[in-house]
């Protein structure tokens, strides 16, 4: 706002854009989230939460619904490594801030 009607200004959060973000038109991102590497959000969805790397959100509040490849290709869990992979067979380590590829 460039004319604010507060007398009390207060420097806004910083939002954290990491490499390879895709967010979805008309998206929402409420200010001093982050947004994991690779991370994806659909159209219209109102981030209001870090998101994870990798992960695939959607919805109003956008929620975590899958996880996505650094080309956007959604995950799918391999029983027998006990891991995530795509198509290309290249397998994913869940951990506490998303998946890190291996």
């Amino acid at each position: 706002d460039i004319y604010p009607r507060s007398k009390q200004f207060k420097e806004p959060l910083k939002t954290k854009i990491e490499k390879g973000v895709s967010i979805g038109a008309n998206s929402t991102i409420l200010a001093g989230t982050r947004l994991g590497s690779y991370s994806m959000t659909g159209i219209g969805s109102v981030v209001t939460r870090d998101l994870k790397s990798h992960g695939l959100y959607f919805g109003n509040p956008a929620k975590q619904k899958g996880w996505v490849d650094e080309f956007g290709e959604k995950l799918f869990f391999d029983e027998s490594n006990r891991m995530w992979t795509n198509s290309g067979n290249s397998l994913y380590k869940e951990t506490e801030t998303g998946l890190v590829k291996i």
